[in-house]
C-alpha cells in the first residue's frame, strides 16, 4: 500500500522536475547569453565536411560572427589566380561596416585595379571573438584546403585578453588527437571537440545542452574562473611558429600584420605582442607589415568607430590596412605586373 509520505515524495519530485524543465525552456526561448560555451572555432556550412569530404560539392561557407554575412569559397582554386587568405577576428570581419568597406575587400579592390580582374582573390577567413591558436586550428584543418598563396594574419588585441581553460599547446594537442587520429568519423570528430576540449567543466558532456546549467555556472563559479585563464606570451609565440612552419611545408607566403589598436592603454597592453610578432618575423624571415605609425599620422576618431571601442576600424581606418598590405603584397608579387600604382589617402585626422 502506497503512504502519504511516498504520494508526497512522488509529487515533490515531479514538481521539481517540472521547474527544471520549465525553467530551461523559458531560458532556451528568451535568454542565450548563458548558454554554457562549446568553443566551436569555426563555423562552416552543413554540407562540409571537415576531413576533406566535400559530399559532391565544390564550396563550403565561412560563417562570420560579428558580421550579418558570410564567405562563400569555392574549394578548388581556379587557375591563373592567386589565392589571399586573410585571417583575423572581428576587427577583420568588419565589424559595423558595410561587406565593401573591409580591408580583406579593399585589398581586393587594390589588387584588380592594379593587376586585372581575375588576377588575385582575396579571402576574409575572419572569426570574431576567436584566438589565434583556434584560428591556427582553424586554418590548417579546413582553410589549406583552398590552397592559399599567401596568407595576412591581422592579429593581437584578442589574445592578449581572452580568457579560457587551456593554453594554446594544451588546446592545439587535443585537437590534433581529435581530428588526426585513425577514422575519418566527422560527427564522433565533432563531438570530441564540443565535449572532450571543456574538461574545466564537470560532466561537461551531460550538462553541455542546458541554458540552465550555464547561467548556474557562470553567476557561480564564473567569476573565480576567468582570472585565471589568460593567454600566455609563450604561447602566442608558439602559435606565430605554427603558422611559420605551416608556410614552409604547404609553400605560401605568410604576412604577419599587427593589428590596429587605440592609443593609450589598449595600446599599451598589446605593444609586447607587437614586439613578439615582429621579433618571430626577423628571426625566421617572415614579412611584417608595421601598420602602427599610421596610429601617429591620423588622429584616433578617424581611424576607430567609437571613443570607447579599442579595436574596430572605420571605413577609412580599413582602407589604410588595405593600402599598407597592398604595398607589401606588390611587392612581392612584382611592380613589373602591376597596372596603375593606389593614391594615397588625402584627408588626414
Amino acid at each position: 500500500m502506497i503512504t502519504r509520505g511516498k504520494i508526497l515524495g512522488f509529487c515533490i519530485c515531479l514538481f521539481c522536475i517540472s521547474a527544471l524543465l520549465s525553467t530551461e525552456c523559458f531560458l532556451r526561448r528568451y535568454d542565450h547569453l548563458y548558454y554554457l560555451p562549446v568553443r566551436d572555432f569555426w563555423r562552416l556550412d552543413r554540407y562540409t565536411d571537415l576531413m576533406g569530404q566535400y559530399d559532391g560539392k565544390a564550396k563550403f561557407v565561412i560563417w562570420h560572427t560579428g558580421v550579418p554575412f558570410d564567405e562563400e569559397v569555392v574549394v578548388k582554386k581556379p587557375a591563373g589566380i592567386k589565392r589571399i587568405i586573410v585571417l583575423g577576428t572581428s576587427s577583420t570581419e568588419g565589424y559595423r561596416v558595410s561587406r565593401d568597406d573591409n580591408f580583406a575587400s579593399q585589398l581586393q579592390h587594390l589588387l584588380d585595379s592594379n593587376y586585372g580582374n581575375g588576377k588575385f582573390e582575396v579571402i576574409n577567413a575572419a572569426v570574431g571573438g576567436r584566438v589565434s591558436y583556434q584560428l591556427l586550428v582553424f586554418f590548417q584543418e579546413v582553410l589549406l584546403k583552398l590552397s592559399p598563396d599567401m596568407v595576412i594574419l591581422y592579429l593581437a588585441y584578442n589574445d592578449v585578453f581572452y580568457t579560457g581553460p587551456f593554453t594554446a599547446r594544451d588546446y592545439y594537442e587535443k585537437i590534433r588527437k581529435a581530428f588526426w587520429g585513425a577514422g575519418d568519423d566527422h560527427a564522433k570528430k565533432e563531438r570530441l571537440v564540443r565535449y572532450g576540449l571543456n574538461g574545466l567543466y564537470p560532466l561537461y558532456p551531460f550538462f553541455a545542452e542546458s541554458r540552465l546549467f550555464g547561467y548556474l555556472f557562470v553567476k557561480t563559479f564564473g567569476s573565480f574562473v576567468e582570472p585565471m585563464q589568460l593567454m600566455p606570451p609563450r604561447d602566442q609565440e608558439y602559435v606565430l611558429r605554427e603558422f611559420i612552419s605551416l608556410s614552409k611545408q604547404h609553400h605560401f607566403k605568410l604576412i604577419f600584420a599587427p593589428e590596429m589598436v587605440r592609443s593609450g592603454r589598449a595600446e599599451a597592453e598589446t605593444s609586447y605582442y607587437y614586439s613578439l610578432m615582429r621579433y618571430v618575423a626577423e628571426k625566421e624571415n617572415i614579412l611584417f607589415v608595421n601598420i602602427l605609425p599610421l596610429l601617429r599620422k591620423y588622429s584616433d576618431d578617424k581611424i576607430f568607430l567609437e571613443k570607447d571601442d579599442p579595436v574596430h576600424l572605420t571605413p577609412f581606418g580599413h582602407q589604410l590596412v588595405a593600402r599598407e598590405l597592398f604595398k607589401q603584397v606588390h611587392a612581392v608579387t612584382g611592380s613589373d605586373q602591376a597596372q596603375n600604382t593606389p593614391a594615397s589617402p588625402s584627408s588626414a585626422g
